[in-house]
């Protein structure tokens, strides 16, 4: 019996209710049944590294013990009204956390999301009062942008980095009690003094392990939500996440990994990954590496010892070999598949054949703000069209293209309402979001046309997010107010935007799909999007 638990957390999901007036609406996404990831390869390699020790990993999912459960845990002013901010998930109180925390020695928490940062923060706090003795690990996107935040908070140290060859090092110096100097890509609490540690490069994708199934096995077949929603006929759940690669060569102001250093899996990795996903009954996928592209912009890529569209050619065939079928759920940089004025036809049916759902991150449809929408680099030298002509005749001809496979389903991601941003201009988006949707129905009638509109929020850690700091443009207090950081809120007190945003998806998407959203907190639900389509 082992004398010492590591325990993997997955905090709650939030679910925030905005009271106006009479009208009360849920603002964001709430989805509790889509698969795990990180805890799985965390577990993976913790359990390697302390194969000989007398050591326990476990997995707590917050979402899924107690999934009909919402706590009200935050009631704040906003927009001329108040948000609601309710725990959907496991009982803080209950008799069963606390003996999951009571048997644990390390608790560690993966905050990739800022809007779940309070939640989790709960966690570990409540987690400190049932065992005084517990340590306690954060990793994620949001901690390594706010890092004294969390040690300030709950946090023993933190994860800055790459987990694979820091994380066993740190746990194993916390069991034992022992200094924390020393080691890579972390920071931590010594006293009062907050020290941090220098950053590691990025592991290597064979580095990776292949995710912990077994720490899960009870949720498995709950696994049967995406992202993106509803599953389109025909196609299975349990559904997995797969990281093929992670970086991205871009800098896309609004994102965190960008200019992240690129590292990719071979073909061998590969395969072995798709046949551990079948050994675990795992049907369906979800593409969600940073940039899933950027091996197009590499001749030969020296750790596969190929060329990169061959690499990426050959990791399809794979997954249709062994029978899955997949989304692309982290969106796709869809310009790429533009050469010298040619699209990639042969990369696209390879690509789709076998796909069931494309995000696409248009972003802004209307002003083509970011340099990813005009192509590869070198298409981007050479291109001396306006934004409009661009729009028209490259990425409406891509996205049909994509269509034409018979995609079932597309999902478009867009961004309104940064500062400065007004209703008259949201109106033109959508106009230019209506010509994308006829230009698809014409390439394939049956595909399924879905609009996601965000308002821009600036992520912790990113260009935008130390830009407008600087220029005073946020509003919200991220660290009393986190929950304000998700999609469906703004950050800059332009309150017309949550409400032009809504008005967006009844536009674009039918009257239906808004009320669905907003009364439950999950979309897109595909009896909508049919109907939707007859509306418009």
């Amino acid at each position: 019996m082992a004398t010492r638990k590591i325990t993997l957390v997955e905090p709650h999901r939030v679910k925030s209710v905005w009271k106006l007036g009479s009208e009360t609406r849920i603002l964001g996404t709430v989805r509790q049944r889509t698969p795990l990831h990180s805890q799985l390869i965390i577990g993976a390699f913790l359990r390697n590294s302390f194969r000989d020790d007398d050591v326990e990993i476990e997995i707590l999912d917050n979402r899924l013990e107690n999934p009909q459960s919402d706590q009200l845990y935050k009631v704040v002013p906003y927009g001329g009204g108040t948000l609601e901010h309710y725990r959907v998930g496991l009982d803080l109180e209950s008799q069963y956390f606390r003996n999951v925390i009571s048997k644990s020695s390390i608790l560690g928490l993966t905050v990739n999301f800022t809007q779940e940062a309070g939640v989790a923060i709960d966690i570990a706090v409540r987690a400190r009062l049932i065992n005084p003795e517990i340590r306690v690990v954060f990793g994620g996107s949001d901690v390594r942008a706010r890092a004294e935040h969390y040690l300030r908070q709950a946090a023993d140290a933190v994860v800055l980095g790459d987990g694979e060859r820091v994380g066993p090092r740190l746990i194993r110096s916390l069991l034992d009690r022992k200094s924390l100097d020393g080691i890579p890509s972390i920071a931590y609490r010594d006293g009062e003094t907050i020290c941090q540690k220098p950053k590691a490069d990025g592991v290597p994708m064979e580095e990776v392990h292949l995710p912990a199934f077994d720490l899960v096995r009870q949720h498995i077949p709950q696994y049967v939500e995406s992202h993106e929603g509803d599953l389109p006929e025909g196609i299975s759940p349990p559904l997995a996440y797969v990281e093929t690669s992670r970086g991205c060569h871009e800098t896309c102001p609004f994102c965190f990994t960008a200019g992240i250093k690129y590292r990719v899996m071979s073909s061998r990795q590969i395969e072995e990954y798709a046949e551990h996903l079948r050994s675990w009954g795992i049907q369906s996928l979800m593409m969600i590496a940073d940039n899933e592209l950027t091996p197009l912009l590499m001749q030969n890529v020296r750790s596969c010892n190929m060329p990169g569209r061959d690499l990426i050619i050959d990791r399809y065939r794979i997954f249709r070999r062994h029978g899955f079928r997949w989304e692309f759920s982290n969106g796709l940089q869809y310009s790429m598949f533009v050469k010298d004025g040619r699209i990639d036809e042969e990369l696209v049916r390879e690509m789709f054949e076998g796909c069931y759902r494309l995000f696409i991150p248009i972003e802004d449809p209307l002003d083509l703000g970011y340099k990813k929408l005009y192509g590869r680099p070198s298409e981007r030298r050479k291109s001396t069209a306006d934004k409009d002509e661009i729009f028209r005749s490259h990425h409406m001809d891509v996205l049909s293209a994509i269509a034409a496979t018979g995609l079932p389903m597309m999902n478009f991601g867009l961004i309104i309402g940064w500062p400065g941003d007004t209703v008259a201009r949201v109106h033109r988006v959508t106009d230019r979001c209506r010509e994308l949707k006829d230009a698809i129905q014409r390439a394939n009638p049956q595909c399924q046309v879905l609009f996601t509109p965000f308002v821009g929020i600036p992520i912790p850690g990113t260009a935008n997010w130390f830009d407008y700091q600087n220029r005073g443009l946020i509003r919200e207090d991220v660290n009393n107010h986190p929950e304000a950081w998700q999609f469906g809120l703004t950050t800059y007190g332009n309150f017309e935007m949550v409400h032009a945003r809504m008005e967006m998806i009844a536009d674009l998407n039918g009257e239906a799909a808004l009320k669905e959203w907003t009364s439950t907190g999950v979309y897109p639900h595909l009896v909508h999007a049919k109907g939707a389509a007859k509306a418009l």
